[in-house]
Order: C-alpha cells, then structure tokens, then sequence
C-alpha cells in the first residue's frame, strides 16, 4: 500500500462518523454521542487489526524466507501461515499502569517487540528512528493506537462511554491513525 492509499473500511467508518455529525447530532444530540463512541471504539479496534494482520503477513514472509535461506526457522517461529500466535510474540501497545494513561514508554521500549528478530536488527529500527521527529511521531501514534485497543479489549470496552477515549475524539484517531500506517508501511519494508 503506497503511503497516500486509504483503507476502504477506515474511509467508510469515517464517511459514517461525519453522518452522524451531519445528520443526528443537530436533532438528537445524545444519539449523535452514543454513535460517536461506539464509531470511535470501531475506529481503533479497526485500526490495531488492521495493523496486526499486515505486520503478521510480513513476519510470516520473512521467516519463510529465513527458513529457507537457512534451513532453519528464524528465532523458533513456526513459518506455516496458519499459525496465529506469530504476531502475538509482538505485543505492541503494552501499558505499565492502565490507570496512568498519560505516558507512553520511550522509544527503546516502544521497539522492544522487534528483539526478536535479533538486536542488531531492533538496534537498526531504533537508531533509524530516534531523533526523527516524523518516525517518532508515527511510533507513537502506532503504539498508542495498539495501547487503546488493548484497553478496550482486555480491561473497559463497556466502560468507554465518552466520545474522548484517553483525551483522543475519533478524529484525533484518525490521525493517529494517518501516522500510524506509515510506521506500519515502514517497518513492513524492513521485512523485504
């Protein structure tokens, strides 16, 4: 996907949200929040998977690769495509304190993840990031999309009732989201 694509169902849950704002909220306020919220969750549990499963692809390609470059299967990764727990080994998104909410971890910790495929190659992502205000902007977004979506899913989906899910609206989601698939692009090609 080229950097200035769009994801087809993204653009409709966007296209949705405006009709909401549109059309619902100036008659019935209250309707227009409660589609907002549930628009908003669907925005980021849309997004993380997204993610997920291009990042998956990738990991997924590039052990068969390995494997069969070498004839062993890089860092014990089971290369059949099938297997779901590849991308689970990658736990982006990971929050120490659920109840302090206001800081991601740095960046060192944010690439964590990718030691897997050896430090040399987390230490390469690392150096080509820090100090990139653009690349570090993307990181964070990535992550802090994948940090929601782990709230939603593990601790409080019922308990997100606010159009604000960690200070962000669905349009501050959506461009975090603008950010974050092109850290996703990046690292995908690192993978090449």
């Amino acid at each position: 996907m080229a950097t200035n694509d769009t994801i087809p169902f993204i653009d409709d849950l966007v296209e949705d949200f405006n009709k909401v704002q549109e059309k619902i909220l100036p008659d019935e306020p209250t309707t227009a929040q409660n589609l907002s919220v549930h628009l908003t969750k669907i925005l980021i549990l849309t997004c993380a998977s997204y993610y997920e499963q291009e990042l998956q692809n990738a990991y997924i390609t590039y052990a068969q690769r390995e494997s069969e470059r070498y004839a062993d299967k890089p860092h014990g990764f089971d290369n059949d495509k099938r297997d779901k727990s590849v991308y689970q080994k990658f736990s982006f998104g990971r929050i120490e304190d659920s109840e302090d909410l206001s800081q991601l971890p740095e960046i060192r910790r944010m690439i964590e993840p990718l030691k897997f495929f050896g430090e040399k190659f987390r230490d390469k992502i690392y150096d080509e990031i820090n100090g990139d205000p653009n690349k570090e902007k993307q990181l964070k977004a990535f992550q802090e999309i994948f940090a929601i979506r782990n709230l939603i899913a593990h601790q409080t989906f019922i308990g997100f009732t606010s159009n604000k899910i960690r200070g962000k609206s669905f349009l501050d989601i959506k461009q975090m989201h603008e950010d974050a698939v092109k850290f996703v692009e990046y690292l995908k090609e690192k993978f090449v």
